[in-house]
């Protein structure tokens, strides 16, 4: 039997619970998915490759059938093509992340005909949540427990203070 894999890319800084369910939600309807970590060059990030990497992992510790990486090196359609993967999962909070998102799952196509990418809304309780505006609550200290998952909460308190 094959073991379906799903790429969930993207550039987590920090990963949110919205982050989080899509994660769980993917894996649901896959066997297995690869979150991995991704620049965005249109991105100013908060936190280096590496830490995005460890509050992913820390936060998937208990999914089974996860695993996490850091691509800081190729297009992700590229590494679509080498992960094994079957199909790329995106989360999509409106119409501008869809438009935002199909372009860029157009853009993958280009690259490589066999990248797929599969458009999942956000359930209503997390379509508030997004990184750039935790990372607003970063900067000026506000409580980040109803926005991202214990482990990232954590980490960026040991972080950032």
């Amino acid at each position: 039997m094959t073991t379906r894999k799903v790429l969930i890319p993207g550039t987590f800084d920090p990963p949110t619970l919205g982050h989080m369910d899509l994660i769980r939600r993917a894996v649901a309807m896959f066997d297995a998915a690869e979150v991995v970590v991704f620049n965005n060059t249109a991105k100013q990030t908060m936190f280096t490759a590496e830490q995005r990497r460890e509050m992913l992992a820390g936060a998937c510790a208990g999914l089974p059938a996860v695993s996490v990486g850091c691509v800081t090196d190729t297009l992700m359609a590229e590494y679509f093509a080498a992960s094994g993967a079957c199909a790329i999962v995106k989360g999509v909070r409106g119409v501008l992340d869809f438009d935002y998102e199909t372009q860029l799952a157009q853009i993958s196509r280009a690259v490589n005909p066999h990248a797929e990418t599969l458009l999942l809304p956000t359930l209503p309780e997390f379509m508030h949540i997004s990184s750039s505006m935790v990372r607003d609550m970063i900067k000026y200290k506000h409580a980040l427990g109803a926005f991202v998952p214990p482990f990232v909460e954590e980490y960026i308190r040991r972080v950032i203070g």
